[in-house]
């Protein structure tokens, strides 16, 4: 067997009388994204992803056909492979590179599933890079329907898994396993059970469709009754067009409901989502890694494979193993001063979610503290979930009247508490939304040249009114661009309205159409050679948002406005 390592410092082939201990020194790659597997700009590449395989990879050392030319089975990385979108195109491009072994320290959940669809094997086992031959009898940390898929192929083969269930009827359930026990129809399920639900919306939008037709090959109609195509993330994009034909094409074949950013009701899919399509208890399964954004409205947001979304729109229903639920819940009083993102940007920086112990779970909020706070600023939590590591997060209404809330004695994986009095203003440093850095202990003035209120994250009504009434008395200072990009033609429409979006352009802001922009480095709002950025968005990982050679913090509105006004980063704004 032939393995790749990848290093922080670059990467090796493994060659003969290697053991464990070189294997490991100099620090294997931790938190490898999945834009370093795939940059979304090869999407295009439909007929062979594998040519693009890891050349977003951060030494920027690896380019195209790369990894094909190197003929290895194995792939070695470290903890958080594959953290980020969840997009499949991170797996498929091993695949179809001839990767089938990858092994880590730890997996992003989605990741992991998406290496067992398209019939990769993912193992902790580092030692298993060492053998000559592996199979799946060497990997213990495999279920009986995950060794099923991988006999099979992948998903797209194996057969319909049988609901069933280990626990009693009336055990107290989570709220996350509430929610799926009703969408698999059974009474009662638990962390670990392997069960077929019915989502009530499935979602996908353009750079998705080439692997949604791999995994339907053949597939004459979807019996799903609830599909959504979208359109927002790369229509800027000329380079895109054949993607978006193929999306076009593709939605009018099978009927699927189009949002498209030239719809009235269009917009950034999380957030069209989020305002029309979620309801307390609802479950939504969307191609997007952010797809837990509903949770705020107390649906279930599942972030997916092309794979296992195929197999929702084909079938109707997909597999689930039940995840461990984490209950996160706040106390004390936010300061004035202090944003929701602040709050996030610090749990990033906690030693629980530091140490892994979010990965794969769903994170339930108990928000009851932060009630005198907006909805959509509270909406970050359940958004950036899947930063912290997690399948996702929602929201714990605040009554046990609600159409669904968790049992009084239900049994959670973890608990964590968070004093609120303790968060200050901070941003996260390039390039991990997890460098949390308090603004007042920024040693010296950073200069910033672009600033990006938008997203699904930062691009809801909440965010255009901050930012208009911070600009009201205030203009962007010389030689700084501010893009405010609203995230849907709802939000952009009732800002116009109300004059928010005059009032931001009057101040020397840039206001874009909808959609998510910025937020991966499509259109004006992207980062350049050189370029410092403050981004109010999700991620800033190296390249994400333009150049890998500029650098972009991310902050909260508020936070990234008044840069805007100033020019820079620096620990006075705390003062402002």
């Amino acid at each position: 067997m032939r393995t790749l390592v990848l290093r922080e410092t670059g990467h090796f082939v493994l060659s003969g009388g290697v053991d464990m201990v070189k294997l490991l020194q100099n620090g294997l790659a931790d938190h490898v994204s999945t834009d370093e597997f795939y940059p979304v700009r090869y999407s295009s590449l439909a007929d062979d992803f594998g040519q693009a395989a890891l050349t977003g990879f951060r030494t920027q050392k690896i380019q195209l056909g790369d990894l094909a030319s190197l003929n290895c089975d194995c792939l070695v990385l470290g903890q958080n492979a594959g953290c980020g979108s969840a997009r499949e195109h991170a797996a498929v491009c091993l695949y179809d590179a001839g990767i089938r072994l990858v092994c880590a320290v730890s997996f992003n959940a989605t990741f992991r599933r998406n290496l067992i669809h398209c019939g990769c094997v993912p193992a902790t086992d580092l030692s298993l890079a060492l053998k000559e031959s592996v199979t799946m009898d060497d990997v213990p940390d495999l279920s009986e329907y995950e060794r099923d898929i991988l006999k099979h192929g992948g998903l797209p083969n194996a057969p319909v898994l049988v609901n069933s269930s280990r626990c009693r009827r009336d055990a107290a359930m989570t709220m996350t396993e509430k929610i799926l026990a009703q969408h698999a129809g059974i009474p009662c399920i638990r962390a670990g059970d392997e069960v077929n639900v019915t989502p009530d919306v499935v979602f996908t939008y353009d750079v998705h469709v080439p692997l949604l037709r791999r995994a339907l090959a053949g597939a004459e109609r979807l019996r799903h009754p609830c599909i959504l195509a979208f359109d927002d993330h790369f229509s800027v994009n000329p380079g895109f067009g054949p993607i978006l034909e193929m999306l076009y094409e593709f939605t009018e074949r099978y009927g699927i409901v189009p949002r498209f950013l030239s719809h009235e009701n269009g917009g950034v899919c999380h957030s069209v989502i989020r305002d029309y399509y979620a309801a307390p208890g609802g479950l939504v399964a969307g191609t997007d890694s952010h797809t837990s954004t509903c949770g705020i409205r107390g649906a279930l947001g599942l972030a997916v494979g092309a794979a296992e979304a195929a197999a929702a729109m084909k079938n109707g229903a997909f597999a689930v193993t039940v995840p461990e639920s984490v209950k996160v819940v706040f106390h004390g009083r936010l300061a004035d001063c202090c944003a929701v993102k602040d709050v996030v940007l610090y749990l990033l920086n906690t030693e629980f979610v530091r140490d892994g112990k979010t990965l794969g779970r769903f994170l339930e909020f108990d928000m009851l503290a932060m009630r005198d706070r907006s909805d959509d600023e509270l909406t970050v939590l359940c958004n950036m979930a899947a930063e912290m590591g997690a399948w996702g997060g929602i929201a714990i209404p605040a009554s046990h009247d609600a159409a669904v809330s968790p049992d009084a004695d239900a049994s959670y994986a973890d608990i964590i508490e968070i004093n609120l009095s303790q968060i200050v203003p901070a941003v996260a440093m390039p390039h991990n939304p997890a460098n949390y850095t308090p603004l007042s202990e920024l040693r010296d003035d950073i200069p910033i040249h672009k600033i990006f209120i938008g997203s699904c994250t930062g691009g809801l009504f909440n965010d255009i009114r901050i930012a208009a009434d911070i600009l009201r008395k205030s203009r962007v200072a010389e030689g700084v661009q501010l893009f405010v990009q609203p995230a849907s033609n709802t939000i952009y429409n009732r800002a116009d309205a109300l004059g928010l979006l005059e009032t931001v352009g009057d101040a020397g802001g840039i206001v874009l159409k909808p959609g998510c922009g910025g937020c991966i480095g499509q259109g004006e709002a992207a980062i350049g050679d050189g370029e410092n950025g403050v981004w109010n968005s999700n991620r800033n990982f190296q390249g994400r948002v333009g150049s890998p050679k500029g650098n972009v913090y991310i902050a909260s509105t508020k936070t990234s406005v008044l840069a805007a006004i100033r020019g820079s980063l620096s620990s006075g704004m705390t003062h402002l």
